[in-house]
């Protein structure tokens, strides 16, 4: 019997490779969902490549955020910043997943796919380290500066969790732990 040779399945970087070269440069027609969702699904498991696939979204969404946003991108920038994340985030992705956040949530078009996430937020101020409760908090401190914002924040039960971190480690935290209870007060 002769075996049939089998074409070897391409591994995670390869297929990263192909999408880094599909990706049109500045200008060009942006990135279909046909090519991100596969890659948002990737990074949302625990797969060999999930961490490039984070590394490589958040890459692209420099460039066309638009499309990383439509994608589903938002909930795996803010996964990166739980206590267990899947993939495991090494602490360079959760700095640049939340700056991530931080950055997009000043933009309209994230901002309200960040809002419809407040719920998992107010979780991750619970359930997060220290540095990532900093960018946190940032990006609900950015979400209550409008009253549709403080109701959203004040809807998913963030003042209990908020109020446990004016005794946090972190001074940043605190400062910022504040401020939205203040912002929070004054939606009341």
């Amino acid at each position: 019997e002769v075996a049939i040779a089998r074409k070897p399945k391409p591994s995670a970087l390869s297929a990263l490779k192909r999408l880094s070269a599909a990706c049109p440069s500045h200008g060009q027609q942006a990135l279909s969902p046909e090519l991100l969702g596969p890659l948002v699904a990737l990074a949302q498991t625990t797969k060999v490549g999930a961490e490039h696939a984070v590394a490589t979204l958040l890459v692209l969404e420099r460039a066309y955020p638009k499309e990383v946003i439509e994608a589903g991108a938002i909930h795996v920038f803010e996964n990166c910043l739980s206590a267990n994340p899947t993939p495991k985030a090494p602490p360079v992705i959760v700095h640049s997943a939340g700056g991530t956040l931080r950055r997009l949530v000043t933009m309209a078009m994230a901002r309200d796919a960040i809002m419809a996430t407040t719920t998992q937020l107010v979780e991750l101020l619970r359930l997060s380290s220290v540095s990532a409760q900093a960018h946190v908090t940032a990006v609900i401190a950015s979400l209550v500066c409008e009253p549709e914002g403080r109701k959203a924040v004040a809807a998913a039960g963030a003042a209990s969790p908020l109020v446990q971190l004016t005794c946090s480690a972190s001074v940043e935290v605190q400062q910022e732990a504040i401020g939205i209870l203040c912002q929070l007060a004054h939606q009341s």
